[in-house]
Order: C-alpha cells, then structure tokens, then sequence
C-alpha cells in the first residue's frame, strides 16, 4: 500500500469521514492498522448525542462486557486531566472486537481510548495529529491502546501517560 492511500485514509479519518462525492471502492486489501481504526471509531461515536452503549452509571456492566468480548476491563480514571468518563461500548477492532471508551471535558469536547489486542509486533508510532486531534498509541499488556481526541499535544500526552499508568498498575 503506497504512503499515500495510507496518508487518504488517515486525512478522510481525522476529517471526520466527509469527502466531496461518494466513489466506489477500490478493490485494494490492506491492513489497516490500530491508529487509523481508533481514528474512524473516533469519528463515528464522539459526534453521536448517545455515543455510548454502556454509559457511566453502568461503569460495571460495562466492565464485564469488555472482559468478555475484548479480554481487557481496566476503565482508567482521567478526571485528574479534567476528563470525564461518559460510558464505553465494543466496536470492530483491526482483527477482532475492540473496545471503546469516550471522555468528557467541560466544554464538551470528547476523548477516545480505543483498545483491543495487538496483533502487530511494530513498534507504535509517534503520536500524530491532523484536523483538530491528536492521536497517541502504546502497547501494554498485549493490548495497543490508542487515546484520540481535541486536546493539544501536550495534554493529550498527559493523559495518554495517566492512562497508560492505569492500566498497567496492577489490580489491589
């Protein structure tokens, strides 16, 4: 796959899926890989009025669905980075189900983490950013967790770090 149907995809992604006329698809396999997928999820779910499937008030619920359709079911706590949990569901991952959490700031911006098992043995990108968001992958636990959404790089950092610190920590 040339860098740029990689770089098409990634701008029709981060633009929010608009394009200026609908066109078939070409008939070309590639793989898509863990940031772009947390891209489309992004952009599908986060401009939803209801984005969620399980909302916070189910935060338990949701915890055992994640267990069991993903394998994963730590919901990190990101309100020390004013980021508030909205709820969560399961989508299509890259190779299986994955899971979806969205975030909350008070002006109502919205947050993605997207997670689901790793697959590829490559190591994650630089973080990346295009039309308003930035996206931040990591690996941890066998599983590429990917947080997308508005924030600047620099709080997006931070709070891709305080995730990635809370899903490793282990469970008292």
């Amino acid at each position: 796959v040339s860098g740029l149907a990689l770089a098409g995809l990634a701008a029709f992604v981060f633009a929010g899926g608009r394009s200026e006329a609908p066109r078939a698809p070409a008939p070309t396999a590639f793989s898509q890989g863990y940031v772009s997928r947390a891209g489309l999820t992004y952009a599908t779910y986060t401009v939803d009025a209801h984005p969620v499937e399980f909302d916070a008030t189910r935060r338990d619920e949701l915890a055992d669905r994640l267990k069991t359709r993903v394998g994963f079911s730590r919901i990190p706590d990101l309100s020390a980075q004013d980021l508030r949990l909205l709820g969560g569901r399961i989508v299509p991952g890259v190779s299986g189900p994955a899971g979806f959490l969205i975030y909350e700031r008070a002006d109502g911006g919205r947050v993605g983490l997207y997670f689901e098992r790793a697959v590829f043995a490559a190591a994650p990108p630089a973080p990346r950013g295009g039309f308003g968001v930035t996206a931040i992958e990591w690996r941890a636990a066998d599983f590429a967790f990917v947080l997308v959404g508005p924030l600047p790089p620099d709080a997006m950092q931070a709070a891709a770090e305080r995730a990635a610190a809370l899903v490793t920590t282990p469970t008292p």
